[in-house]
C-alpha cells in the first residue's frame, strides 16, 4: 500500500513589527510501518508440538511404540482481508495559534491542537461472530474487593470455542480525536532570571479496543480516553543567577493523574456455564477513574569556582521530589483481595551532588 503525505504552514506578521505572529499548518503524518505489519500473518513462525511417552521399559531413552499421537503444529491463522493488505493508517493534524512578544525579551502564546488518527488496524475472528455469544450480568465484588454493582458480559456458545480465523483489516471502531489547548510564557534571561512556563488543556477520545472486535466483550466500554492523557498539565521552570554567581535552578510540574479502568474476571465459580475458562471485562469507561493529581519540585544549586587559566569546577547540589510526595501512580485495578493496591508510587526524594571539572 502507499500514501500521500503532506506539511502546509503558515505565519503572518500582524502588524508589520514582528512583535504579533499568527500561525497555522495542516499535516498528514502516516504511520510508521515496521516488521510487524508482517510478522502479524506470516505463516513461517516458531512452533512447538508434543507428544505424550510412557517409558515401559525403564531406560529413559523414547521409542516409537512408547510415544503417544503428535499433537501437530498450530497452523497459521491470521491473515488480511485483501491480498494487498490494508489502507496505510494516518494522522491529520491541524494547528492555530497566536505568539505576541511582551517588552524586550518576554514572549506569550496560544495556540490550538486537533489530531486524528484514522485508518487503524483491529482483528475480528471471522469464525466466531458476533451473533455467537449471549448477553449476561454478574454482580461485582463491592467493599475493599471490588467497586460493586453488576456488570455485563458475553457468554460464547460452546460450539465456536477453539474456532480461529483472525483477520486484520482497518476498523473505523478504532479511530480516535485529540483536541488541546496551550498557553506558554517565556522570558529570555535578563536581569539574573529567566523562566518559561506552560499550560495544557487537552482530551484524547476514541476507540481504546484491543483483540476480537467481533467478540462484545472487547467492545464494553471500548469508547474513552485514549492512552494515558491527563486532562490538564502545568509546567513552570526557572533559573536565578544570584550573589556571588550562585546559580539557582527548578521545576514544578502539576498534571491531572492518568486514567485506568478497573476489570473482573468471570470465572465458573461465580457463572457455571461459562463457557471459557475466564472471560475478564472493563467496568468503567476509560478516563472515569483516575489516579491522584501529581504534583513535583526539583530544585538545582551550583557554583562554578575558577582554579587558574581556562580551568572551572563546579560543585552542585540537586534534589529532585524536594517534597518527598509519595502519590500513588498505578494501582492493581483487577477486581479482588488486592483491589487499588498501590503498586507504584513517586521516587522518593533524592538528593545529588555532583562536581564538574572543566579545562
Amino acid at each position: 500500500q502507499s500514501i500521500g503525505v503532506w506539511r502546509a504552514g503558515l505565519s503572518y506578521d500582524v502588524g508589520g513589527k514582528g512583535r504579533t505572529a499568527i500561525k497555522a499548518s495542516y499535516s498528514r503524518y502516516g504511520e510508521q510501518v515496521g516488521i510487524d505489519r508482517v510478522a502479524s500473518i506470516h505463516p513461517l513462525v516458531n512452533a512447538a508440538g508434543t507428544r505424550s511417552w510412557t517409558d515401559r521399559n525403564g531406560d529413559r531413552i523414547p521409542q516409537d511404540s512408547e510415544l503417544g499421537a503428535f499433537s501437530g503444529f498450530a497452523q497459521a491463522n491470521t491473515r488480511y482481508a485483501s491480498p494487498d493488505g490494508p489502507a496505510w493508517p494516518y494522522s491529520d493534524e491541524i494547528t492555530a495559534g497566536v505568539e505576541h512578544q511582551l517588552g524586550q525579551g518576554t514572549r506569550v502564546g496560544l495556540m490550538y491542537y486537533h489530531r486524528t488518527n484514522r485508518k487503524q488496524i483491529g482483528l475480528r475472528n471471522r469464525a466466531v461472530p458476533s451473533t455467537a455469544y449471549t448477553q449476561q450480568s454478574v454482580a461485582v465484588p463491592g467493599g475493599s474487593t471490588g467497586p460493586g454493582g453488576t456488570a455485563t458480559f458475553y457468554n460464547l456458545a460452546s460450539a465456536f470455542l477453539g474456532r480461529q480465523d483472525n483477520v486484520r483489516d482497518n476498523e473505523s471502531l478504532l479511530d480516535n480525536d485529540y483536541n488541546g489547548a496551550e498557553v506558554t510564557v517565556a522570558k529570555r534571561f535578563s536581569g539574573r532570571w529567566q523562566m518559561i512556563a506552560g499550560f495544557t488543556l487537552a482530551k484524547g477520545k476514541g476507540g481504546t479496543a484491543t483483540g476480537d472486535l467481533n467478540d462484545p466483550n472487547s467492545l464494553v466500554n471500548q469508547q474513552g480516553i485514549v492512552g494515558r492523557d491527563s486532562l490538564y498539565s502545568f509546567k513552570l521552570a526557572g533559573s536565578y543567577r544570584g550573589p556571588g554567581d550562585i546559580m539557582l535552578s527548578g521545576s514544578f510540574l502539576l498534571n491531572d493523574g492518568f486514567p485506568y479502568q478497573s476489570t473482573y474476571a468471570v470465572t465458573r465459580a461465580v457463572f457455571p456455564t461459562l463457557t471459557r475458562a475466564s472471560q475478564a471485562i472493563r467496568l468503567s469507561v476509560n478516563g472515569d477513574e483516575r489516579y491522584p493529581d501529581v504534583s513535583l519540585i526539583d530544585l538545582r544549586l551550583s557554583r562554578p569556582l575558577k582554579i587558574g587559566g581556562h580551568r572551572v569546577i563546579e560543585p552542585s547540589l540537586e534534589i529532585f521530589n524536594l517534597t518527598n510526595a509519595s502519590t500513588v501512580v498505578a494501582r492493581t485495578v483487577a477486581v479482588g483481595s488486592r483491589y487499588l493496591a498501590p503498586t507504584e508510587i513517586l521516587s522518593p526524594r533524592i538528593l545529588r551532588l555532583g562536581l564538574k571539572f572543566q579545562f
